[in-house]
């Protein structure tokens, strides 16, 4: 029985909505496919397989963390690398497959920093160190077989820190254990500024308790070097004024403490923030770096005012059309439109799509009628991005300076924290073109060149 327009409008919405909310990781393998598009290598070239392939320079992000860590196991080395990217670009999907390739060959311990850390307190090395370990020793507890070892080292590890604290603040150490700080480290500012404040004056101690929880832990797997998959450490919490500090906050911690948050005798994977390669290129030489970008939809700045890159948004089009009936549903100029405003970003893309289904499915008469025309998707992605341009008067300099030169080297520090800004709001994206390069969101890019 063929479906009403109405019909084939919802179950497409609902399709669209349900890959959105799961699109910043899946939890098994059949969700993990087509979250993502081909990247461009060049202006001409896409690349990428059909299923989950993010390439960064023009290798696939899970082969880039994986192959690196096998090259590090024959070397006999250790490895610390860098997972960066945008909120919904698909990190943590990544760590989920890697883990999943790995876990038959390497103890591999994952964990998300953001459960044992509320993110709005402060965020020293001190409380990002214990944070870890607490992160770390719960999981690593959880293991079959090196459980009780890893609960030792964690046993360890408290009893270091509870002496730390007994030399600044009786009452605090008094109360130290696995459950109390977990909750405690979730529990907001309050917390984290007395934390803080008594850690920060035993700074040598906490360095100590931490690679020495590392050192046992890892001597508890044998020869096998573990593999630690840190997600959350991106998902700061802050008000807009403060979004430039708590950003390079963060980066320092990589450029002044990356010795120790490499942590010997193990492969680490940590998921950044873009912006950390914004604020402290030195890391580039410091880790090895896997940054996922958006895909290219138009050339790089400068470039002409209606400039498309057609392979790029075709490739979008596909995501779509490997989920819904993107045919029946839009027509192709309507297709290309939703595909351009996205910026190549594919949270954006699934949100942007559903946005015009709602809204831009009925006629004037007030009937479902399809497929979607420009006009009516034209109108539903002006409305869609109705906040964005009003959080982009607020960064009009930076974007307008974006919007002429992509290249980030030239701007002044100044500049550097209101790019910080529009990057976390998502007004200004990151793409890779043989280097990357940095664009406005096409949302609001037509108003600064008009």
């Amino acid at each position: 029985m063929k479906k009403s327009p109405e019909d084939l409008v919802h179950e497409a919405w609902a399709t669209l909505q349900h890959d959105r909310e799961r699109i910043d990781g899946a939890s098994s393998s059949e969700n993990w496919v087509d979250l993502d598009a081909p990247r461009m290598r060049d202006s001409s070239e896409p690349t990428g397989a059909r299923g989950r392939q993010v390439l960064i320079r023009g290798q696939p992000a899970l082969a880039a963390l994986e192959s690196q860590i096998r090259f590090a196991t024959r070397a006999g080395t250790d490895s610390a690398q860098l997972l960066a990217g945008f909120r919904g670009s698909g990190k943590t999907t990544i760590l989920l497959q890697l883990r999943q390739a790995l876990s038959r060959e390497f103890p591999v311990i994952a964990v998300d920093a953001l459960g044992y850390h509320d993110g709005t307190g402060p965020v020293t090395i001190e409380t990002l160190l214990v944070t870890l370990a607490v992160a770390v020793g719960e999981q690593g507890a959880a293991l079959q077989v090196k459980g009780a070892e890893t609960l030792g080292a964690w046993t360890s590890f408290l009893g270091r820190i509870r002496a730390a604290l007994e030399k600044v603040d009786a009452e605090l150490s008094g109360e130290v254990d696995l459950k109390w700080l977990k909750v405690n480290l979730r529990g907001g500012a309050t917390f984290h500024d007395r934390l803080a404040g008594a850690l920060a004056r035993q700074r040598g101690d906490v360095f100590h308790a931490f690679e020495a929880f590392f050192a046992e832990l890892i001597a508890s797997f044998g020869t096998a070097r573990p593999v630690l998959l840190i997600d959350g450490l991106e998902k700061l919490h802050q008000l807009v004024d403060k979004t430039a500090a708590a950003y390079r906050r963060f980066a320092d911690f990589f450029v002044q403490y990356g010795e120790v948050l490499s942590i010997a005798g193990a492969h680490v994977v940590y998921v950044v923030p873009p912006q950390t390669f914004v604020v402290a290129p030195q890391l580039r030489s410091m880790f090895h770096l896997v940054q996922l970008s958006c895909v290219r939809v138009s050339p790089p700045p400068p470039r002409a005012v209606d400039a498309v890159d057609g392979i790029g948004c075709d490739a979008l089009v596909e995501v779509l059309a490997r989920r819904i009936d993107v045919a029946a549903l839009f027509d192709p100029d309507a297709q290309r439109a939703i595909a351009f405003a996205s910026g190549g970003h594919l949270r954006n893309l699934l949100a942007i799509a559903a946005d015009v289904l709602m809204k831009g499915s009925k006629n004037a008469a007030g009937e479902f009628e399809l497929p979607i025309p420009l006009h009516r998707s034209e109108d539903a992605i002006e409305n869609h991005g109705m906040f964005t341009r009003q959080a982009a008067r607020a960064n009009a300099g930076i974007l307008r300076a974006i919007n002429a030169d992509g290249d980030v080297t030239r701007l002044d520090s100044g500049q550097i924290d209101d790019l910080l800004v529009a990057q976390d709001l998502e007004l200004v994206l990151t793409y890779c073109n043989g280097d990357f390069w940095y664009d406005v969101n096409p949302l609001v890019r037509a108003t600064l060149e008009r």
